[in-house]
């Protein structure tokens, strides 16, 4: 027997409980919260598997029927990183060009990570020992320094990336938010 995670001891509790404690599946059940068919159900697996099958187990579907097939993804990401075009324009080319019927929403989420590659969608960018908000289409705004005539350091025109507060969507360091 190998070592067990939370979920599996607590379910191995469980079964133990209505065998040792209780002996009723309906009081153990409510006294657990769970339902009698998911106790049934850990039961059967406890019983073919040993505790192996008490495991917490991928809920991952075996097989997509529905799903979009490879070209078509790789249509929709050609069209989006060579033409930019938009989901309306990618759908209306397949179908016109290549037969291909897909919804707009549908080629969104397809292309969704091009998507947010091209666009410059806010992002959390890990500075140092802080997190900073930054525009994923702009590198951060590079904060130099340089000694002017008088010995004293001044700074550029670039906003204070140390200051989570200056990067941060609909935040603006010169104007206040109202």
């Amino acid at each position: 027997m190998s070592e067990l995670n939370h979920q599996a001891r607590r379910r191995l509790a469980v079964l133990h409980h209505v065998e040792e404690v209780s002996g009723n599946v309906a009081m153990t059940c409510r006294y657990y919260r769970i339902s009698s068919q998911t106790y049934y159900a850990w039961l059967r697996r406890y019983e073919t598997e040993g505790t192996d099958g008490l495991r917490d187990r991928s809920r991952r579907p075996r097989s997509s029927p529905n799903a979009t097939r490879a070209e078509v993804v790789e249509k929709i990401i050609h069209l989006r990183s060579n033409y930019h075009f938009g989901p309306q324009k990618i759908a209306m080319y397949l179908k016109r060009y290549h037969d291909v019927t897909i919804s707009t929403s549908g080629v969104w989420r397809l292309a969704s990570g091009v998507w947010r590659l091209a666009s410059g969608v806010w992002r959390l960018a890990s500075g140092g020992s802080s997190t900073t908000w930054a525009w994923a289409g702009y590198p951060l705004p590079s904060v130099t320094s340089a000694t002017s005539n008088a010995g004293s350091v001044t700074r550029s025109s670039a906003p204070d990336t140390t200051s989570s507060e200056a990067l941060k969507p609909g935040i603006h360091s010169t104007s206040p938010r109202v």
